[in-house]
């Protein structure tokens, strides 16, 4: 294949992901979170389109700033997707992101409550 061949096929492509979104958005759902559209959409109304976590409602679910797809990374260490029977909810991007940062401890989560409960001076030591 030529140059010029790579380079038509690449704006076709491109094209073709502009003119049908949603169908990229469908490709990404089922490869990288396993899971598909209709879950998704289910999820989205099961959380009235808002964070599991701090109930902010989401403001934009149809592009780039769409809700974290959260999901429990022990089920599938190692590899970059997710098996979709590990998905736990959909989180806005702070939220996601106080996940991660706690390494989805459930522990580093609860000493951190306490702490903005009950200041610098609690300890459970």
């Amino acid at each position: 294949m030529t140059q010029d061949e790579v380079a038509a096929n690449l704006r076709r492509n491109a094209a073709y992901r502009t003119r049908h979104p949603e169908r990229r958005w469908e490709t990404i759902l089922k490869s990288r979170h396993g899971i598909d559209g209709q879950v998704y959409s289910f999820q989205l109304v099961a959380q009235f389109y808002a964070c599991a976590i701090c109930l902010v409602p989401f403001t934009n679910t149809t592009n780039s700033s769409r809700p974290n797809i959260d999901h429990d990374h022990n089920c599938c260490k190692g590899t970059k997707k997710s098996c979709g029977k590990c998905f736990r909810g959909l989180l806005c991007g702070n939220c996601n992101r106080l996940l991660g940062l706690a390494f989805d401890n459930p522990k580093i989560l609860e000493n951190a409550r306490e702490y903005l409960i009950n200041g610098a001076f609690y300890s459970k030591l």
